[in-house]
């Protein structure tokens, strides 16, 4: 996606949504913009493809670096420990499980979200949902000890707001501007798409900005 003259040539690309076609509402995943720093422009391109009488609402939404993570429990042998604990960028309300099926190993899974990855002592885990460090003790962990965490879900705000884009066909590339400073960790895009008969965009955006 091109660059506006306004910024520099060395500034940083982030994509909060690669180039596709949009037929339903949604969210994009969170992204996390911590890299970004001051003022940064957001590009959206938007291009009817198909549908009678389309509408097509893009926003861009932060949420609040307040951490979501409400409690943490544990039962078994090892006496390791679980830090460094955070809700994602997408964390829904659920108990995410951190189950051991060996000194080393521990399988995390979600309540809502499901089976979330495997965990490694000694390796940050991250995903979208959670991220924390399990360290090993004196006593090794062994099969079944388990970590429940319970997190809260994010809530997200909005930001800034592209002009609608109607028609058929019709398109627009936007762009807007915003102090990254001013908003939380996160962002992500809202897509409420309008309109009868198989209403889609080709829809992708992007924020562009100097790094810390």
């Amino acid at each position: 996606m091109p660059k506006d003259d306004y910024f520099a040539k060395s500034s940083t690309e982030q994509i909060i949504k690669t180039p596709a076609a949009v037929t339903t509402d949604g969210n994009t995943a969170g992204i996390d913009i911590t890299q970004f720093r001051g003022q940064v422009m957001a590009l959206a391109s938007i291009l009817n493809t198909a549908g009678t009488a389309p509408t097509m609402d893009i926003k861009l939404q932060s949420t609040p670096d307040a951490d979501v993570v409400n409690t943490v429990g544990y039962t078994g042998t090892g006496n390791g420990t679980l830090t460094d604990v955070e809700g994602g960028p997408d964390a829904v309300a659920e108990n995410i499980t951190i189950t051991f099926s060996n000194a080393t190993t521990a399988a995390v899974v979600g309540s809502v979200s499901g089976a979330l990855g495997s965990a490694t002592v000694g390796t940050k885990f991250t995903s979208a949902k959670i991220s924390f460090l399990l360290t090993a003790g004196e006593i090794a962990f062994v099969n079944l000890d388990a970590f429940t965490v319970g997190v809260l879900a994010r809530t997200y705000t909005d930001v800034v707001a592209f002009t609608q884009v109607t028609g058929s066909p019709a398109g627009s590339i936007q762009r807007k501007t915003f102090n990254i400073d001013e908003i939380g960790r996160y962002i992500r895009a809202n897509l409420d798409i309008g309109g009868t008969v198989g209403p889609s965009f080709d829809v992708g955006i992007a924020i562009y900005g100097m790094q810390n």
